[in-house]
């Protein structure tokens, strides 16, 4: 025979052709780039002659194999032959061969050979060698050394034939291997979720079949939590159209709508369409949708009828439904379970021949539906788009010729663009040079020849026309040349980056791409950061749309050029933090605190910026909607890689500090480093190089004596953590393996060996059993049976006869032995006995032992593993572990029948392979001799071993992946290899797929024949679903022609309930106690009902005593009594409608109903039952909810809500207040975004209760009636408060009682504000003690210092003071052993904001000050600055209200907001009240009205300010301040120095020091005596002309202080007004000495310079040294308090 190959073959394929047949023609495709089609194909074959042709891509047509009759066998080498014309070829008796799955291993390869050139940087080192880039003498390591395979965690999202002959040889390289499949268990790595998968490794592939499940399931979202430096690998298809297919195959249209019930879908024989119900699973969608096409084409009535075919129901059922299992089975979705308890429900005990005969129908019906739906996936898979959109790393090249008419834009992988430019400047350098032409090699083949993979994106040829592109990183043009994306404008750069980042849909606005042209002509040239910008803009869009993307511009924007000196560089920390502000604002999402601490825990561990930028980007989209299981794994696993360190008290950014950054090394403190020496890890000593931290020194620790004399930073590497932990999960997996083979030995020696032992069983915890710890007698009485598979061996030893139960007992409760890790021994345990003669089991009972006799039994099958089977069961083990298990007789009979098995089947096929065709039957006796098991392991076996073999599908392979085939090597032999059917691998394809098919079909009539169960009045031993035990039959009735059997449990009788079953098993009724009472009897008539068989006076006793029916729009109640029947209507609130009696009893209740709803013109036929029960129920509870409402309208009247805006009130905070009168408790109700917000108080202001009302949609009426009514507080009477003046009472209330001596850690005031962005202050106090507390724990002093408590103050504490730019002031009181300006410093280091505000925290120290004191104080200070803003308003009102008549009377405003002042102080206020009453009743102006009555009501409420009632302190001094003057304010002692005087004193003085002779800087201090001692004394307030505000303020006590305050504010007036006076003097000079330089103060900008770190200096320590340095001049000092220079000796 003549063999034609147009396929590409190797040398080996082609050499095994021509051994077999007489000439092989070869003519591969490729040998000239072009396929076939019929002209040329047809003229090829008449030129050959051949008799069998191997294509590949040439079409086959009917006109083909219509006019070369020569054809056999056409041989088509692809998974599906859609080249070909398969029904014509049928037609003319050609069998079509073709090649599913050939490419397994060749996919698996090309993966493993990807990852390792990726991620060791082959491709572009290579590149870089050949560019000539190397330079002799040099070693480029660290440029092109990448990372390792080993140690990766790999996953595979798809875990057939692909990804576990993948995971196989990655297996080999060291790395962790886990997969997410559904279909997929019992192997050897990691099943996971397809969320854990992706957060958690470095390497994902993907493997996915086409299937409906798979329909986008890698999406956006997903990709984000992959790890920063993951990589993603998709080796599978893109496009996944299942479901697309089948719609296109059906033969009538299907549509996925609404269904009610519980069909999942039908076959609507009118209107010719089929229904799928909405929202079910891909699986269950599937299936269904496949059952119903079944329907469509078997059962049509119509054509039925024309075929005079004739199918009861149920044959149809089981017809779609064994169809639909075979259909799914095919491509890989598992139905099994769902489909064999449908068809089982379908089938009865007569019509089984009828079922049987219909098997041939399902076979040839699967099979085209099978074939239809792979032509059309691959049609559709065609149709789909190249590319859905660009990554930054993607490489384009433009194509062009012809005038620009062709022209093409490829997508170019396994290049860099640099490389990709490089190579296409060496190709048209080599076509300038005539080295090659273009005939010759186009520059795409020049490109692959180089390693790249090209695919076209867009052409001129149509594809991708819906999808135009242009950009490019390389253009070539046939006509002009080549050009390049750096030789482009920046403006066209710019323009190219966008166009490609936003595809396929535009995403920026037009001025974000303004600025990126601007970007890019700013900083031309620079394209990798032009990159950087359009991507982050891209990525920040698909986070939290165009804000975030703002920030992003505006971070991007601080980079343009600027003469302001640059910002020291913040630490990963501080970013952190700002990037959670950040990303926050942009997102209006908030972090919870414990994400916060999170992201910048992590920040400080891992001290890289790009992963902190990933964690947070990842944590965004886990928080956007309700995705709390997608932050929880996030979580989980950025804590567990913060686990993953070595030592848990080190991280990256100390080690960074530390001048030391190497690759792949770990930080170690000391203590840790020790132990892991001592564990025999590698341990390194590190030495910082803080100028080249990469190069920083390593040295392996020899000695431990070395770690301890090393000071500094230790490090492992990432390899040797690895292996020090596998070593360790090592050790434990063996300690298991002992501890099983341990309790394996000692069960086997209890209950087979010849000396006496006793062992101690108990519940095994990995299962529910709920009679544990029960007695013997309540277990029973609950049905449950003492079974050995619900237990463990726990401890075994030796008995002795002198060892009773009661011995055994007390010693494993009193005096348990120390092997012993059980629980004491208690009831439900049990005891065995091998007391040499006999073996026996005890269950310790609530008194004494009760014997098991069956229990040792139980135990000897468990240990044996001796199930029962139809055929001797496949030994799965090895020689060794047989013989290790004593077993060696199951190894070999099983070895034995393996190898029978395979000579069966070589026989098999040998008898039923005619040279063209199998025999339908050649797999049914083998299948029949030795069982499914056998045959599957023997065919699966030989589907492994021979994988790489392209002959056998990839249906086939995938299958074999799936099935267990261990490893069998024993001395050095693959004993599996035994088992290798040899059979030729086409025919033995063939032979396993009908094996296969015959399989599926068994297990179908399995499932028909185990529905043939017909119960008699004699039936024993009956196995009821969902009840243990057997049942026998006690009573037998008929109803409509079916039988239904009351039964009774054979072991406990009428101890425990019955049940009722249909004859053919179908349980209808249980927990019966009186066989067939009237629950009884209601579920036969609900049974029958189903069945579609009325039971209207079938049973009399069956109809109900009352019905109940919703008709249209409303229910129809009906109820029998003795004169007839009572019936009613209600609305559909349940509110009653009408009602009535019906008096004739003696008529049925459907008649009656019939007749009362003819008289209301209704009619049964729109009726849908309702239980009768529930409708009464809603009826009363309808009513109790009238009652209830009405109750609380008037316990709760409306007006108590009138006026309340919700819309308003959530912007505001604002909420209701009302008093319960009777025991004089509040409640508080505001309005959140959510809903609402409630606060109960008892009668003495404290909060009692808190909690939320989800629900924004309803009033705060409603509302607070469902909060009440929830609260079991509906009943209580209340009255209105006002909402405001209950604010300040809550207030007012905290602060008596902190003043009372109470101290708590918050204020406990939990109610919303809006000047705290919505907090309360009670969050935002815990807050701050959480943070310090955790600051403490940083400095190690958490068991020295005490947080007392902490309270909101400053202007955000009053509603009148605070600016939306204001800081969040909190003062923290604490006790313990840390300076006050210490811990403010670390506080201040650490700085945190809540609700989007910056929280300044002030720390006091208890033994200074209390708590009380300082509120008081910081009271009085804002109830001034609330006055003084009050003065201001009234001030500008007055002059906005009548601006003339104000010009007339008053010259200085300042002076008239003094004056105010002092009149508010005094409580002058009474002319101004009258006046602001005047303007709000006579003014016409609404807006004057409205700001009278306003400032009016502060007015009246600035009366009540603490201000004015605190009880004047006793022997408290007044504040004052004193100023003095130094010629050298660094040493006041060396030089002219003056103290005790005013501020205006001591400017004269200062102006009077002559510049010339200056020791140092000349300046003015002040001296602030207040009666605290830590802050009395001098303190510097100007030196050369500058105040150093920054400096004072960051003492606390000093920026509290009103002296100290106005003394900076008076100064700084003083030299901004001395500032300009030179400037007028300099001016008037210059012009009457014109060309003169007049010499101005040359110190007058001289600047104070400070020693890095100066301020880090203890302030107080500062202090006192000034003060001593005063105190020692006192004796020298003159009455003027002068010094001359020299005066003094030092």
């Amino acid at each position: 025979m003549k063999v034609y190959v147009r396929a590409p073959m190797s040398e080996i394929r082609l050499r095994e052709l021509q051994e077999l047949f007489e000439e092989v023609v070869y003519d591969p495709w490729n040998k000239t780039g072009e396929r076939f089609y019929e002209k040329e194909m047809l003229e090829a074959l008449k030129t050959v002659q051949p008799d069998i042709l191997i294509t590949e891509l040439d079409r086959i047509t009917e006109a083909v194999v219509s006019n070369y009759k020569g054809l056999k066998v056409i041989g088509d080498c692809r998974a599906n032959p859609a080249n070909i014309d398969v029904e014509a070829c049928s037609a003319h008796g050609i069998p079509v061969l073709c090649t599913p799955a050939r490419n397994a291993t060749a996919v698996a390869e090309m993966l493993v050979g990807m990852l390792i050139a990726y991620m060791r940087k082959l491709l572009p080192a290579t590149a870089w060698v050949r560019d000539g880039q190397w330079i002799e003498g040099t070693t480029p390591y660290y440029t092109w050394m990448g990372n390792e395979l080993h140690g990766k965690h790999v996953g595979f999202v798809g875990f057939g034939a692909v990804g576990k002959a993948a995971a196989h040889l990655l297996d080999a390289f060291g790395c962790s291997i886990s997969y997410y499949d559904p279909y997929v268990s019992d192997t050897p790595y990691t099943k996971c979720e397809l969320q854990e998968l992706f957060t958690a490794c470095d390497v994902i592939s993907i493997h996915l079949p086409v299937l409906p499940a798979t329909e986008k399931l890698i999406s956006r979202d997903l990709l984000y939590t992959m790890k920063p430096d993951a990589v993603f690998v998709n080796t599978a298809r893109s496009a996944v159209v299942d479901m697309e297919a089948l719609q296109d195959i059906s033969p009538v249209p299907v549509r996925f709508m609404e269904i009610d019930g519980e069909a999942k879908g039908y076959y609507h024989q009118t209107e010719k369409y089929i229904a799928i119900k909405t929202g079910m699973s891909n699986l269950q969608s599937m299936k269904t949708g496949v059952h119903e096409v079944a329907h469509a084409i078997l059962h049509d009535n119509d054509v039925m009828d024309a075929d005079g075919i004739i199918k009861g129901k149920t044959a149809k059922e089981v017809e779609a439904e064994s169809i639909a299992y075979i259909v799914c089975s095919h491509f890989g979705l598992d139905t099994s379970e769902y489909s064999f308890t449908y068809i089982a429900s379908w089938c009865e005990s007569q019509n089984m021949k009828t079922l049987k005969a219909s098997m041939d129908t399902i076979r040839k019906t699967s099979a085209g539906i099978i074939e239809n739906i792979e032509t059309k996936m691959h049609e559709l898979e065609m149709e789909r788009p190249i590319r859905e959109t660009f990554h930054r790393e993607d490489v384009i090249l433009h194509l062009s010729g012809s005038m620009g008419s062709e022209y093409a834009y490829d997508l170019v992988e396994n290049m860099t663009a640099e490389q990709l430019q490089e190579n296409v400047k060496e190709y048209v350098s080599r076509l300038e040079q005539k080295e090659i032409s273009e005939d010759e090699k186009s520059l795409e083949e020049f490109l692959e020849d180089r390693g790249a993979v090209i695919t076209v994106l867009y052409a001129s040829d149509g594809v991708g026309g819906n999808y135009p592109i242009h950009f490019f990183d390389a253009a070539y043009d046939a006509d002009t040349g080549s050009a390049y994306f750096s030789e482009q404008t920046p403006k066209e750069q710019a323009e190219m980056l966008v166009e490609k980042a936003e595809f396929p849909r535009t995403i920026f606005t037009e001025e974000e791409k303004a600025f990126v042209t601007e970007y890019a002509e700013t900083f031309p040239g620079q394209i990798e950061r032009l990159n950087d910008l359009v991507w982050d803009m891209r990525e920040s869009y698909d986070e939290a749309g165009a804000n975030l993307v703002h920030e992003v511009i505006q971070a991007a924007g601080a980079n343009f050029p600027t003469t302001e000196l640059p910002e020291e560089r913040e630490s990963t920390m501080q970013y952190a933090h700002r990037l959670i502000e950040a990303a926050e604002t942009a997102s209006h999402e908030n972090f919870t605190e414990s994400q916060r601490n999170l992201i910048v825990n992590f920040a400080y561990k891992m001290d890289d910026r790009d992963e902190v930028l990933g964690l947070v980007n990842r944590m965004l989209t886990a928080n956007r909607g309700d995705r709390s299981e997608v932050m929880r794994s996030l979580v989980h696993e950025t804590e567990a890689q913060m686990d993953n360190f070595p030592d848990g008290r080190i991280g990256f950014t100390e080690m960074h500090e530390a001048g030391i950054r190497l690759e792949h090394m770990y930080p170690l403190e000391k203590n840790r480093a020790v132990e892991l020496y001592r564990e025999g890890a590698e341990v390194f000593i590190l030495n910082g190089n803080p100028d080249h931290p990469e190069q920083a020194g390593q040295i392996l620790a020899e000695t431990e004596n070395a770690i301890l004399g090393h000071d500094g930073i230790f490090g492992i590497t990432e390899t040797e953590w690895e292996v020090h932990k596998e070593r360790e999960a090592a050790i434990a997996r063996q300690e298991k393996l002992e501890q099983d083979s341990a309790e394996k030995i000692d069960e086997t020696l209890l209950l087979h060996g010849e000396s006496g032992r006793f062992a101690i069983y108990q519940m095994d915890t990995d299962g529910e059993h709920t009679y544990q710890f029960m007695g013997v007698e309540s277990a029973q009485k609950l049905g449950y049976s003492i079974d050995g598979k619900d237990y463990r061996m726990v401890y075994a030893a030796p008995w002795t006869p002198t060892i009773t139960l009661d011995d055994i007992f007390e010693r494993f409760n009193i005096n348990r032995p120390n092997d012993f890790h059980g629980h004491s021994l208690s009831v439900s345990d049990v005891i065995v006995i091998n007391r040499t003669a006999e073996t026996k089991a005890y269950y310790v009972d609530s008194f004494g032992f009760e014997e098991l006799p069956d229990f040792v039994q139980q135990r000897m099958e468990i240990l044996e593993n001796n199930h029962t089977r139809a055929y001797p069961p496949v030994y799965k083990g090895t020689l060794a572990q047989a013989m290790e298990e004593r077993d060696v007789d199951a190894y070999l009979d099983s070895r034995k029948l393996n190898i029978d098995c395979k000579k069966a089947i070589e026989e098999a096929i040998a008898l039923k392979f005619d040279g063209l065709h199998l025999e339908e039957d050649a797999a049914t006796q083998v299948l029949e001799q030795f069982g499914e098991e056998r045959m599957t392991f023997i065919m699966a076996n030989t589907l492994r071993e021979l994988s790489y073999d392209g002959r056998f599908s990839k249906q086939n392979k995938d299958w074999a992946e799936h099935i267990e085939i261990p490893e069998n090597i024993n001395q050095g032999k693959n004993l599996n290899q035994d088992y290798v059917i040899e059979s030729h691998p086409a025919v033995l394809d063939g032979f396993i797929d009908m094996a296969r098919a015959e399989i599926r079909m068994q297990k179908i009539e399995q499932a028909l024949d185990e529905a043939e169960v017909t119960i008699t009045a004699d039936t024993r031993g009956f196995e009821a679903d969902g009840h243990a035990g057997t049942w026998h039959t006690v009573d037998e009735r008929e109803y409509a022609g079916e039988k239904f059997f009351f039964m009774e449990h054979d072991e406990y009788g009428s101890d425990v309930a019955g049940i009722i079953v249909s004859e053919h098993g179908q349980l209808v009724a249980e927990d019966l106690w009186n066989g067939y009472d009237a629950g009884a009897l209601e579920a036969i008539s609900e049974y029958l009902q189903e069945k579609g068989i009325s039971v209207e006076g079938l049973m009399p006793e069956l109809e109900p005593d009352e019905l109940a029916y919703k008709i249209d729009d409303r229910y129809f109640a009906i109820q029998r009594t003795e004169e007839g029947y009572d019936y009613t209507f209600y609305a559909l609130d349940y509110d009653e409608i009408d009602g009535g009696a019906y008096d004739n009893p003696d008529i049925s209740m459907r008649q009656a109903m019939e007749d009362i709803l003819e008289d209301e013109d209704v009619s049964l036929e729109n009726a849908v039952s309702v239980d009768y029960e529930d409708l009464m129920a809603e009826v009363e509870e309808a009513g109790e909810r009238q009652m209830q409402r009405a109750q609380l309208l008037k316990n709760c009247p409306p007006s108590i809500f009138e006026d309340y805006d919700r819309e308003r009130a959530v912007d505001t905070c604002e909420g209701i207040a009302m008093q319960f009168t009777k025991s004089k408790g509040y409640l508080t109700v505001q309005a959140t975004e959510e809903g609402y917000f409630y606060i109960f108080y008892d009668s003495d202001l404290h909060e009692i209760n808190e909690s939320d009302y989800d629900n924004p949609d309803i009033s705060i009426q409603k509302a607070t009636y469902e909060i009440l009514k929830s609260e079991r507080m509906d009943d209580m009477e209340c009255v209105k408060v006002d909402y405001k003046e209950f604010e300040a009472m809550t207030i007012q209330h905290s602060k008596d009682l902190l003043q009372a001596g109470e101290l708590r850690a918050t204020s406990e005031i939990g109610r919303d504000e809006v000047a705290l962005n919505g907090l309360s202050r009670a969050e935002v106090e815990r807050g701050v003690l959480y943070h310090a507390q955790g600051i403490l724990e940083e400095m190690g002093l958490e068991n020295e210092v005490e947080l007392l408590a902490a309270r909101v103050h400053g202007s955000r504490s009053r509603e009148e003071l605070y600016r939306n730019d204001s800081d969040l002031d909190v003062v923290l009181s604490y006790r313990g052993n840390i300076r006050e300006d210490s811990f403010f410093n670390e506080l201040n280091a650490h700085a945190i904001a809540m609700a989007g505000i910056k929280v300044d925290i002030n720390p006091i120290a208890e033994e200074r000050i209390t708590l009380a004191e300082y509120m008081k104080e910081a009271d009085t200070y804002l109830d001034q600055q609330e006055i003084k803003k009050l003065a201001v308003d009234l001030d500008n009102f007055s002059y906005e209200y009548d601006t003339y008549e104000y010009k007339d009377t008053i010259e200085n405003r300042e002076e008239q907001v003094e004056k105010i002042t002092e009149d508010i102080l005094n409580k002058k206020i009474g002319c101004l009240k009258d006046w602001l009453v005047e303007v709000s009743e006579e003014s016409d102006i609404d807006s004057d009205v409205i700001t009278a009555r306003s400032l009016l009501s502060r007015l009246e409420k600035a009366e009540t300010l603490s201000i004015f009632t605190r009880q004047p302190e006793q022997e408290q001094s007044e504040a004052t301040i004193t100023f003095y003057v130094a010629e050298c304010m660094e040493f006041p002692v060396m030089g002219e120095y003056h103290n005790n005087l005013t501020l205006e004193e001591a400017i004269k003085i200062y102006e009077s020091i002559p510049a010339e002779r200056m020791h140092g800087g000349k300046g003015i201090g002040f001296d602030l005596q207040d009666g605290d001692e830590d802050y009395s004394g001098e303190y510097e307030l100007m030196s050369w002309d500058r105040v150093d505000r920054e400096l004072i303020d960051m003492i606390p006590h000093y920026k509290e202080s009103p002296l100290v305050q106005k003394a900076i504010n008076d100064m700084e007036k003083y030299l901004a007004d001395k500032k300009n006076k030179q400037a007028e003097i300099t001016e008037e000079l210059s012009e009457k000495q014109s060309g003169k330089n007049i010499d101005v103060e040359k110190n007058a900008e001289k600047k104070v310079t400070r020693e890095p770190g100066s301020i880090k200096k203890s302030v107080l320590q500062s202090l006192k040294d000034y003060q001593a340095r005063v105190k020692a001049q006192e004796k020298a000092q003159e009455k003027n308090n002068e010094h001359k220079k020299g005066d003094m000796e030092l």
